[in-house]
């Protein structure tokens, strides 16, 4: 998996875990704990929240830090029921 890593940096891209849908089905840190790599992103959703909208992005220091002189959009922003689901979990 790290040759995977190693090959998107080598051409400028970063390595995104997309577990919408995957969540913590193989462990309760994510499919990335499991594999023994950290990607550049990860996003989660749904599965934090009971299928609720609701989503969480993590990632290294230096991505999230430029994601901060980026737009990110959202259609979960404004959503009130996400978090309130999660809460109850």
């Amino acid at each position: 998996m790290k040759k995977v890593r190693d090959a998107a940096h080598k051409t400028g891209a970063l390595l995104i875990f997309d577990e919408i849908t995957s969540g913590w089905r193989l462990c309760d840190g994510g499919a990335h704990k499991v594999l023994g790599i950290n990607p550049d992103i990860a996003v989660f959703a749904k599965a934090m929240s009971n299928g609720f909208p609701m989503a969480a992005v993590i990632g290294t220091k230096r991505t999230m830090r430029a994601a901060q002189d980026t737009f990110i959009s959202s259609t979960y922003w404004t959503d009130r029921l996400g978090p309130a689901a999660a809460w109850l979990r």
